[in-house]
């Protein structure tokens, strides 16, 4: 267990390297700087895809180009527009909007769903939901400050809003749809799926 929770926290802190890692390369390009991430991603995929040839047999052509499109939105784009927020209205502002995606989510997630007939009733759902969107407040309300604070650059500070705006609805768009078709291909091998994404 111990074990466990020691990658957790591995975890995390690599996943917070996304927010500085763009500060700490100002004079690159905001799509370089997602390529850049996304062939590490990449540079690990190849080999375990080269180790696994039988289980790829699986992915017909159609659902390796599924793969490119979404690690497109899900990598490129996501983290492309995530970078501009992070230059231009600052890191934590960025941070707040990548945590409010489990929202985002699971309300887009479950208007789908009622649509089709398989949502979840909102008042089992909107109560947890409004816990998690008022603790994001809680935690960032030095963020909202900027909204009445007069701004040197207020231009470009909305400007950064509306990219990290556009990265949540791109990894939104992601989560959803690799859910659904993990869900629809349980046959499937998910390892090399990921991997798939890597590698596209």
């Amino acid at each position: 267990m111990l074990l466990g929770v020691l990658y957790g926290v591995l975890a995390g802190a690599l996943w917070g390297l996304i927010y500085v890692a763009p500060l700490f390369v100002p004079d690159y390009h905001p799509v370089l700087v997602a390529l850049g991430r996304f062939l590490v991603f990449g540079a690990i995929a190849v080999p375990f895809i080269l180790a696994h040839r039988d289980e790829l047999k699986a992915f017909p052509i159609q659902q390796r180009k599924e793969a490119f499109y979404y690690a497109f939105f899900g990598n490129v784009l996501f983290y492309s527009c995530l970078t501009v927020c992070i230059r231009l209205a600052g890191a934590p502002l960025a941070g707040m909007f990548t945590a409010m995606i489990p929202v985002f989510v699971a309300m887009v997630a479950n208007v789908k769903y009622t649509r089709e007939g398989r949502g979840l009733a909102w008042s089992k759902i909107v109560p947890p939901l409004v816990l998690m969107f008022s603790g994001l407040i809680i935690a960032n309300i030095t963020e909202f400050q900027h909204f009445t604070d007069n701004m040197d650059s207020p231009v470009q500070y909305w400007t950064g809003v509306g990219f990290g705006l556009i990265s949540i609805v791109a990894w939104t768009w992601f989560s959803i749809m690799n859910g659904e078709f993990l869900l629809q291909h349980k046959d499937k091998s998910t390892k090399m799926w990921t991997a798939l994404q890597g590698a596209s």
